[in-house]
């Protein structure tokens, strides 16, 4: 830990839940089904409160100091990363660019099985249209720092996608693990924020809160603020610099089990471009 100590770092904003006496009541939500004619419905109930000069430290040169098992994330490389523009094209992204990035996770990690059960493209760009849940329009990126996935919600989300394989892969190593890259480089607006796992006091720092689709209820975590906290970030991150990160891991020998994550707000970044970014979440399973 010393030498992640040592490395550079800015100080920068992170988005934490605030700390409510709401949350003792009512569990934390966020619904994907738009209520716009249902009086009175609430889409979400999470309130974020944003920490400023927070110590954010840079692994640019020293990629080598953290490491899914240790910290919960690290950088890979994959160097055949598509143009900017074919991004905007959903029926490619899952067509051609699913099958390469379950590959280069599957080579990457040495895993048996890899499937990809969803992706987001996130763009700042403040031309777009805005996303209204169960609509269409841009994605901003993520304010608040949370795990996309609680271990009931991680298990439940075998169950769902793997179906009839699912009580047989459970019983061996599995992880969800995000693989998060930019649409363009040097990124030094909103870039990805990352938690060292052993920072983190489960217990006292995360708050489970229900996810809703239409087919679906998942369970996240979001953190509350502690000074406890060790965030990352590789500075001007390239399109083929990857971040690897846990989001679920079944072990329980003291491997690292997640990455806490957000995205940081870093001084002077509205002089830069806005940040647009592709993240896949994946199912992995060992032999």
């Amino acid at each position: 830990m010393t030498e992640l100590l040592s490395l550079p770092k800015v100080l920068g904003k992170v988005g934490y839940l605030a700390s409510l006496d709401l949350y003792k009541a009512e569990k934390p939500f966020f619904s994907n089904i738009p209520f716009f004619n249902i009086p009175g419905a609430k889409q979400q109930n999470l309130s974020v409160t944003d920490h400023e000069k927070t110590p954010i430290y840079d692994v640019r040169g020293r990629e080598h100091l953290v490491s899914l098992d240790t910290c919960g994330f690290e950088i890979r490389r994959h160097p055949t990363v598509p143009s900017e523009a074919k991004f905007h094209d959903e029926e490619w992204i899952r067509r051609e660019y699913w099958p390469e990035i379950q590959r280069f996770v599957k080579k990457e990690l040495g895993a048996s099985e890899v499937k990809i059960f969803d992706h987001t493209v996130r763009r700042a760009n403040p031309t777009s249209p805005i996303y209204v849940r169960g609509g269409m329009g841009r994605r901003e990126p993520s304010a608040m720092a949370h795990v996309d996935q609680t271990s009931q919600a991680a298990e439940q989300r075998v169950w769902y996608h793997m179906k009839d394989e699912a009580e047989k892969l459970l019983k061996g190593r599995y992880q969800i693990i995000n693989v998060w890259h930019p649409l363009f480089g040097p990124i030094r607006h909103r870039p990805l924020g990352l938690c060292d796992y052993n920072s983190v006091n489960q217990a006292k720092d995360l708050e489970a809160s229900d996810l809703i689709f239409p087919h679906y209820v998942g369970e996240q975590w979001y953190s509350y603020h502690s000074p406890n906290h060790r965030w990352y970030y590789i500075s001007d991150q390239m399109p083929d610099e990857c971040w690897l990160f846990k989001c679920h891991d079944s072990l329980t020998d003291g491997t690292a089990k997640y990455a806490m994550h957000t995205a940081i707000v870093l001084p002077k970044e509205d002089e830069e471009r806005p940040r647009e970014s592709i993240e896949f979440r994946c199912l992995v399973f060992y032999e």
